[in-house]
């Protein structure tokens, strides 16, 4: 994937942090953007941490801020989408649920497609 760069959404989840580790093992990647609204200090500092020689670009921000998220998206060659509300315990305003897991993703869509950006993959967990 020679000068590939990559945006993974909900970067300082669970998924997200293992897809970045993933990500790093590979060889010809320019640079990782990860992206979260909130990142714990371990999981920012595991960023850095990791032994490689590709770029790594920490950004916490909204997925429902669409001019963060476009500049975000610029230059980047695949899309990993992880961003997600998941609350089975029906304690989160269900119109936050679906702003962020619909909204945030049609967001996402439109600027790929924008951005011309190669591929997008979406993949969201149970955290609760």
């Amino acid at each position: 994937m020679p000068e590939w760069s990559f945006l993974v959404t909900g970067a300082g989840g669970f998924l997200g942090q293992r897809i970045v580790q993933l990500l790093m093992q590979e060889k010809d990647l320019e640079e990782i953007r990860v992206l979260d609204k909130f990142f714990r200090p371990e999981a920012r500092e595991q960023f850095f941490n990791l032994g490689t020689s590709i770029k790594v670009t920490v950004l916490e921000g909204d997925i429902l801020d669409t001019q963060y998220l476009r500049r975000a998206c610029q230059g980047i060659s695949v899309v990993i989408h992880t961003a997600a509300i998941i609350d089975v315990r029906g304690v989160i305003p269900r119109q936050t649920v679906l702003d962020v897991n619909l909204k945030g993703t049609q967001i996402l869509l439109v600027l790929c497609q924008d951005h011309h950006i190669r591929s997008l993959s979406a993949g969201f967990q149970n955290e609760n």
